[in-house]
C-alpha cells in the first residue's frame, strides 16, 4: 500500500542507501536522506542542477552534476567532491546517471560535443576514477541489475528499444549479444534518463514513453483541436505572428522541429545539432535561436530552412537555457546556474538579426541567493519590463521588474506561480498557479507601478503539463499527456526473454 513521505516535496530522482533504510533525493536545490520508518529530512548538502544520484556501500553519495564531473559527498553531510575529472580533449561536457558495480566499480552518461563520444556509458573504479573502460553507447542512462541465478546485467536504450546484456562486473566487459525486451521506453525530458528500475528478484518495471498532445485552447478551456503528432516536446514557442511554433522533440533526437499552426502539421528543422533547445524567435519571426551540441553551443537558424545553420560561439551547459528575445531584437534573456547563486538571469547583447555582438558581453540581470527563472520580457518594441518567477519567498511566485535596470520587483502572484507569460502589448499577464490553473491579471505597462490587478483564474491545465500563449492572448498551447497507453508495465522473471540470445 502507497504511503505519502512527508518532506518530500518537488523531490526528484529518489534512490536507496545499501540497507534500505533511508530514501535519498534532490529537492529545492539541496541533497537530502529522509528515515522511511519516520522523521523529517536531513540536509546533505547544497547542490547544483542534478543528474542522478547513487548510494554506495562506504556510505558516500554519489552525483552527476550538470555540465560537471561525478561528485561524491558523506552520506552523514558535507561538500560534494569532484570523483571524475571531464576530458576536454576528448570534448566532454558532462558526466551523469552515475550507477554503482559491485567490487568498487561505477558506471556512468559522458555527454560531449564529440560524436564519437557522446551517449557513451564508461565504467571506471572508485581507486583510479579517471581510469574509465568504453562499454556501450546509448541514448539515455544505464541501469546495472542482477538477477535470480547470479548473472548481472546492464541495461540501456537504443533506436527506442530498451536493451538487456550479460555484463562481467570483475572484467567489465559484456557478454553474448543484447536483446530488446522492451519498446518505447519513457525519457525524463531532455536529460537523457531511462524510466528503469529493476530488482534482483527478476522482476522489471518501467514507464513507457509518454507522449503529448500539443493541444490549443481558448481562454475558457475549450480544447480547439491538436497540433502535429504526439511526441514528447519540450519548450514550444509561438513565432511573433502566431503562424508557426518552434519546439524541442525529445524522442525524435532532441532536435528542433517547427509547427506550422494552421496546417497543424510539423517537420524536422535540425538533423545534426545534436540537440536543439530552447528555441527563441527573432522579432521578425525569420530566424531562431537555440542550443545545439548538447546545449554547449549557440545556433542560428533561418527559420524558412533556405540557408544552413549558423554557430555562433560555444558555451558552457550550465549556461545553455534561452527563454526570451527581446521585441527591440537587441537582448535575449539566459537561465544560467552557479553554486553559490542557483539560477539566474543574464541578459545577452545580440543584433536583430540574432549574432551575438562584438563589443558587448552578457551580463546578469537577476543574481541573487534565490532562484530566478522563466524571464521573458514584456512583448513591447522597447521592452521595459521582465516577469520571472523566484524562490525569495521560500517558494514560486511570479515577479515583474523594470528593464534595462532594475527599480525594484512587483509581486504578481498570491499563493504561488511559476511560468510567467505577457499578453499583447503587456497589458495582460498570465502565470501558472500551484494548483495547476492558467491565471490571468490585468496590468498598466506604461506607469512605473504597473498597478495589477486581482489574478483571476481563466482554466485547469490537465496534470503534468504545461502551457505556452499565443501572441493574440486569445489561445493557449498546452501540452496534453497522450494517456492512451498505459503509464507503469512490470516484467517477470524478465531474463528468461534473453535465453535464446545470451551465451554462456
Amino acid at each position: 500500500m502507497a504511503r505519502e513521505l512527508r518532506g518530500t516535496e518537488n523531490a526528484q530522482f529518489p534512490f536507496w542507501s545499501p540497507d534500505g533504510r533511508f530514501l535519498a533525493f534532490f529537492a529545492n536545490g539541496k541533497l537530502q536522506k529522509l528515515d522511511v520508518a519516520g522523521g523529517p529530512p536531513f540536509v546533505i548538502c547544497d547542490v547544483p542542477r542534478v543528474f542522478g544520484g547513487a548510494w554506495a556501500p562506504d556510505d558516500r553519495i554519489l552525483v552527476g552534476i550538470l555540465a560537471g564531473p561525478v561528485a561524491s559527498v558523506p552520506a552523514s553531510g558535507g561538500t560534494l567532491s569532484p570523483l571524475t575529472t571531464l576530458d576536454h580533449s576528448r570534448g566532454d561536457v558532462a558526466h551523469v546517471w552515475p550507477q554503482l558495480l559491485p567490487g568498487g566499480h561505477f558506471l556512468y552518461w559522458n555527454a560531449s560535443t564529440k560524436v564519437e563520444d557522446n551517449g557513451v556509458i564508461y565504467a571506471a573504479s572508485f581507486e583510479r576514477p579517471n581510469e574509465r573502460v568504453r562499454l556501450i553507447a546509448s541514448e539515455t542512462s544505464a541501469v546495472f541489475t542482477s538477477a535470480p541465478d547470479g548473472r548481472e546485467y546492464v541495461l540501456w536504450q537504443r533506436g527506442g528499444a530498451l536493451l538487456a546484456q550479460e555484463f562481467d562486473t570483475r572484467r567489465l566487459t559484456f557478454a553474448g549479444e543484447p536483446r530488446a525486451i522492451a519498446d518505447a521506453i519513457g525519457i525524463v525530458g531532455s536529460a537523457a534518463f531511462i524510466a528503469v528500475a529493476a530488482s534482483p528478484n527478476g522482476t522489471l518495471l518501467y514507464a513507457n514513453a509518454t507522449l503529448q498532445r500539443l493541444t490549443l485552447f481558448d481562454r475558457g478551456g475549450k480544447a480547439l483541436g491538436t497540433l502535429g503528432d504526439a511526441g514528447q516536446y519540450v519548450a514550444p514557442r509561438f513565432s511573433p505572428d502566431g503562424k508557426q511554433i518552434a519546439t524541442t522533440r525529445i524522442e525524435a533526437g532532441r532536435e528542433l522541429v517547427l509547427i506550422d499552426v494552421d496546417r497543424r502539421v510539423s517537420r524536422r528543422a535540425t538533423f545534426d545539432s545534436r540537440g536543439g533547445f530552447s528555441p527563441q524567435w527573432s522579432p521578425n519571426g525569420r530566424t531562431i535561436l537555440f542550443m545545439g551540441d548538447n546545449l554547449t553551443t549557440l545556433y542560428l537558424k533561418d527559420a524558412t530552412g533556405a540557408a544552413p545553420d549558423q554557430r555562433l560561439a560555444a558555451w558552457k551547459a550550465r549556461d545553455a537555457a534561452l527563454t526570451d528575445w527581446s521585441r527591440d531584437g537587441h537582448s535575449v534573456l539566459n537561465a544560467r546556474s552557479a553554486d553559490d547563486t542557483g539560477a539566474d538571469i543574464w541578459v545577452v547583447p545580440v543584433t536583430p538579426d540574432g549574432h551575438l555582438t562584438a563589443d558587448a558581453e552578457a551580463k546578469p540581470y537577476l543574481r541573487t541567493p534565490a532562484s530566478e527563472t522563466a524571464g521573458r520580457f514584456s512583448p513591447v518594441p522597447n521592452p521595459r519590463w521582465v516577469a520571472y518567477q523566484s524562490n525569495e519567498s521560500g517558494h514560486a511566485e511570479v515577479y515583474v521588474d523594470s528593464f534595462p535596470e532594475r527599480r525594484g520587483a512587483h509581486r504578481i502572484s498570491a499563493s504561488g506561480g511559476t511560468d510567467p507569460q505577457w499578453g499583447p502589448g503587456g497589458r495582460e499577464l498570465f502565470y501558472r498557479s500551484a494548483d495547476g490553473k492558467v491565471m490571468a491579471l490585468s496590468l498598466k505597462p506604461e506607469a512605473d507601478s504597473l498597478d495589477p490587478s486581482a489574478p483571476r483564474e481563466l482554466f485547469a491545465l490537465p496534470p503534468q503539463s504545461t502551457f505556452e500563449v499565443a501572441p493574440d492572448g486569445q489561445h493557449f498551447l498546452v501540452t496534453v499527456p497522450d494517456t492512451t497507453a498505459p503509464a507503469l508495465n512490470v516484467i517477470v522473471n524478465w531474463p528468461s526473454l534473453l535465453k535464446s540470445s545470451t551465451t554462456h
